[in-house]
């Protein structure tokens, strides 16, 4: 049976505890399931965090590439990754991608033809993509060559981001919190 919900891939390195951790699982928790189908795929092994038992216990599919991918050597289990998810996305065949952190080098090789991407930056621009030169420079490609719309979470941020990366193809979205739960 053929499903007519949007498929979306939250893109991850882990789901420990921290604001982009908790912001993927908040959208994974509270997408509406009758017209979204959501996976987390995540570049680590599982770690049994509050996060990873919170959306197993709602049924959420988390992917861990690090269980999958057995290598040693740093750069065979970064290309092993980016091989891993360029044949998963073929596979999955996702409407959206959305990644987060310093993933990208996994998605330069993702066709994004007929998947709209989306990266959130969570850091502060200036001082995060200065000390990791493989996420600015994958980052840049996504953009130029995959169509990626970047995510900032405040104006100033979007300033930078429009600068570093000579893009418009942004948006600002502010990281929301569910007020009711602290009534």
């Amino acid at each position: 049976m053929k499903t007519n919900k949007i498929k979306i891939i939250q893109f991850m390195c882990h789901l420990e505890m921290g604001g982009a951790e908790k912001l993927v699982t908040d959208y994974a928790l509270l997408l509406n399931k009758d017209k979204f189908e959501v996976l987390v795929i995540c570049l680590s092994t599982k770690l049994d965090t509050f996060n990873e038992k919170i959306l197993e216990d709602n049924k959420i599919k988390v992917i861990y590439l690090g269980d999958k991918i057995n290598c040693k050597n740093t750069i065979t289990r970064k290309i092993s990754k980016c091989l891993w998810i360029y044949k998963s996305i073929n596979i999955i065949q996702p409407h959206i991608i959305h990644s987060h952190l310093n993933v990208t080098y996994a998605l330069i090789f993702v066709n994004a033809k007929k998947i709209k991407m989306f990266h959130t930056i969570h850091s502060e621009i200036n001082a995060y993509f200065k000390k990791d030169k493989l996420y600015k420079w994958s980052l840049k490609y996504l953009i130029k060559y995959k169509n990626t719309t970047l995510i900032a979470l405040h104006q100033r941020m979007a300033e930078e981001a429009k600068a570093l990366f000579n893009t418009k193809n942004y948006i600002v979205l502010r990281n929301g919190i569910d007020l009711s739960k602290f009534q």
